[in-house]
């Protein structure tokens, strides 16, 4: 998986807030346990800002699905679309595989904050 691509999208009134990583892309599920304080906030927008810094891009248009682990998050609608196969194994409670880089307790942690913000979770 190191050289599997990921993406991380949030919509949030009209516009789309996305980071692209160019490797390791299975790690934009792991920022998914930092949901909490997007809805915390009373302007979502700013931490929506710090949890994907200064290298995303900000449009009008939701992005292309084109990498490995593609993740769009609905604010407003609380919904989650994703093709990752971490989110998969985290909202369908497996366990990580013996190659996969990432440990359960990553799984849970996501589960745990998709659950606890009665997210929908739609898998591609």
């Amino acid at each position: 998986m190191p050289d599997a691509t990921g993406s991380l999208t949030f919509e949030y009134e009209s516009n789309f807030y996305t980071l692209f990583m160019t490797t390791h892309g299975w790690v934009v599920a792991d920022l998914l346990q930092y949901l909490d304080d997007v809805y915390a906030a009373e302007d979502p927008r700013i931490p929506i800002l710090k949890l994907l810094g200064y290298t995303m891009t900000i449009s009008r248009n939701a992005p292309p699905r084109t990498a490995h682990h593609w993740i769009e998050i609905d604010v407003e609608g609380r919904v989650l679309a994703t093709n990752s196969e971490v989110v998969r194994k985290a909202v369908q409670r497996e366990a990580p595989a013996a190659d996969d880089p990432f440990h359960k307790a990553l799984l849970d942690r996501i589960y745990a904050t998709l659950d606890r913000l009665d997210f929908t979770v739609e898998l591609s």
